[in-house]
């Protein structure tokens, strides 16, 4: 800071010694505020490098959350294409498992097996096949007669 020349007119004529005290005070007070600003300026110096460091420290504090929810975003998005996934896969498989038991007892029906009839009353038992699909299977069935037809 520069020193301001200060020209007091104090109305007294005295020979210059107020002008000696005064012109001193203002010297005094002129080097505390020199001694204040260069105190100040440091001051300010090692704030303004503290507050740099932790912009530093803040933007990798930054980086490292958006980092972390990355991390998670990225598993609770698989988490929910996982979850329509396995929906799927369930209602496919309820769909195997009605098409498995169908066909197994589909293919119960050729192995029915009549014991205990003589060969007289097999006679009337007779094949029958589809002339319509060649998927359906053959099938047996009994003629409508009475039962006491067959016993007599």
């Amino acid at each position: 800071m520069a020193a301001l020349n200060v020209n007091l007119n104090l109305g007294e004529s005295e020979d210059g010694q107020s002008m000696g005290v005064l012109s001193s005070v203002l010297g005094e007070i002129f080097e505390s505020n020199k001694t204040l600003s260069e105190k100040i300026d440091s001051n300010l110096a090692q704030l303004q490098t503290s507050i740099n460091g932790v912009k530093i420290a803040l933007d990798k504090v930054l980086t490292r959350v958006t980092e972390a929810e990355n991390r998670i975003s990225n598993p609770e998005d698989a988490v929910g294409e996982l979850k329509q996934l396995t929906k799927q896969l369930k209602s496919v498989n309820e769909l195997l498992k009605r098409k498995i038991d169908q066909l197994k007892n589909h293919s119960r029906r050729n192995n029915i097996r009549v014991v205990g009839l003589s060969r007289a009353t097999s006679s009337i038992l007779h094949t029958r096949r589809s002339s319509q699909s060649p998927e359906e299977p053959a099938f047996t069935t009994l003629q409508r007669r009475p039962l006491h037809s067959l016993t007599a």
